[in-house]
């Protein structure tokens, strides 16, 4: 979800007057990739009173610092869905391939969400179709970086998506197709719409909240006595967990006892000793 949205977040920086003055401007064979693609479609898709793209909306095209973290409207610039919009809208064009590299960054897009948003399609052999159409994924992208980095004409810091963007995205793809080789023997499953990255990045972020601030390289004495802080304050029982409606919750901080229910039948035994 997170690498997504880095992707939607590049897509969305790239405009076409940052051709000629600063600012992204992603290209790709030869064809630029500008978000002024997708406001197009945006337009395109309330012409006719019939919208192609059912749930696109002015939150998904105008975005603001609050909707840029939400998931479902990167996911939903990035799927299937848009893909066909974007293809219905390039037919329409008297230049059509000037869509080109914009719908070819989307047919890689759209695999990935319906790999990683999809929570009933579990892998389970290592024979799994899924994963040619990610090592094609991770061939798209090396092959763009690639072709940047050798022209001439082109400079990676403005024609390409952020370093970050590209580094997350070939470890997350990579890490992915690793960890099923090593896991799947026959027996079991890896469901890959279940796997997240909010619990190591909640982590970071309550690390900058607890002590070490705007500070990108905190000193181990800096680092361990705020992530003891963390792990300390943290709930010992999860809301996703099949005992939520029973159990209580505990942090450090709570002055209570750990087990109530014992305690209590522990006083009521003994006062019926003393009775």
């Amino acid at each position: 979800m997170h690498v997504l949205k880095k992707i939607r977040n590049n897509l969305e920086s790239s405009k076409i007057q940052n051709k000629t003055s600063t600012g992204r401007y992603l290209v790709h064979n030869g064809k630029c990739i500008t978000w002024d693609h997708w406001e197009a479609c945006y337009r395109f898709n309330f012409q006719s009173g019939f919208s192609i793209h059912r749930k696109l909306t002015e939150e998904h095209i105008n975005l603001t610092p609050a909707t840029k973290m939400r998931n479902n409207l990167a996911i939903e610039v990035l799927n299937k869905d848009m893909l066909y919009l974007m293809r219905s809208y390039q037919a329409t064009l008297k230049n059509p391939e000037n869509l080109a590299s914009s719908i070819e960054i989307l047919e890689q897009t759209s695999e990935l969400v319906d790999i990683f948003c999809c929570r009933n399609r579990p892998i389970s052999s290592q024979e799994d179709k899924r994963f040619d159409i990610l090592q094609k994924a991770l061939s798209y992208f090396s092959s763009w970086e690639d072709a940047v980095e050798k022209s001439v004409m082109l400079v990676p810091s403005k024609n390409l998506m952020t370093m970050e963007t590209r580094t997350d995205l070939n470890s997350s793809l990579m890490g992915f197709i690793s960890l099923c080789k090593n896991m799947l023997n026959g027996k079991n499953s890896i469901n890959p719409g279940y796997l997240s990255s909010d619990i190591v990045e909640n982590l970071f972020g309550q690390q900058r909240g607890v002590r070490n601030g705007l500070n990108n390289n905190p000193t181990l004495a800096q680092y361990g006595p705020s992530n003891t802080a963390i792990i300390l304050g943290q709930c010992t029982v999860s809301n996703k967990s099949n005992s939520t409606n029973k159990a209580s919750f505990f942090t450090a901080t709570t002055p209570c006892p750990l087990n109530t229910t014992r305690n209590k039948s522990q006083r009521a035994t003994r006062r019926g000793i003393r009775l």
